[in-house]
C-alpha cells in the first residue's frame, strides 16, 4: 500500500509540474503576442535603417547611373541586409521573433523577400526621375 501512494505522489507531481510548465509557456507565448505591435516597429526601423544603408553603399550607384542592379548584385547583397536588420533589432528582439515566426528561416525569407521588394520599387521610381531629366533635356535644348 505504501509502494502505491508513493507512485500516486510520484505521479500527480510529474502531473502538477507539466501542467505548470505548459502554462508557463503558455504565458510567455501571450506575452510575446501582446507585445507585437512594439516588436514590429523595432524591426520595421531596422528594415528602414539597414535598407537606407545598403541602399547608399551599394545600389545608389547603379540607380543613378541609370542601370538596373543585376540578380547576382542583389543575392550578394541579401546577407548584408539580413545581418544588419539583425544587428540594429538586437538578441532580445530577434528572439521575440523567432519564437513568433517559428524559426530563422522564415525571417530571413520575409526580410528578403521584403529588400527585394524595396529594390524594385526604388529602380523604376529612379530609372522613371532619369527619364524624365533626360526628356526635360532634350525639350529644353531642343
Amino acid at each position: 500500500m505504501f509502494l502505491f501512494q508513493i507512485s500516486m505522489f510520484i505521479i500527480i507531481s510529474v502531473s502538477v509540474i507539466i501542467a505548470y510548465l505548459l502554462q508557463y509557456k503558455r504565458q510567455l507565448r501571450n506575452d510575446i503576442f501582446s507585445r507585437y505591435g512594439k516588436i514590429q516597429e523595432i524591426l520595421d526601423t531596422a528594415k528602414e535603417v539597414s535598407y537606407q544603408k545598403i541602399f547608399r553603399d551599394h545600389i545608389l550607384v547603379f540607380s543613378s547611373s541609370g542601370f538596373r542592379i543585376n540578380k547576382d548584385e542583389i543575392t550578394k547583397l541579401q546577407p548584408l541586409y539580413v545581418k544588419s536588420v539583425f544587428t540594429f533589432c538586437g538578441s532580445t528582439i530577434m528572439d521575440e521573433l523567432n519564437k513568433i515566426y517559428g524559426d530563422l528561416d522564415s525571417i530571413c525569407a520575409l526580410l528578403v523577400n521584403d529588400f527585394i521588394h524595396r529594390i524594385e520599387q526604388d529602380e523604376i521610381t529612379i530609372t522613371g526621375l532619369i527619364e524624365s531629366q533626360k526628356k526635360e533635356l532634350e525639350n529644353n535644348n531642343g
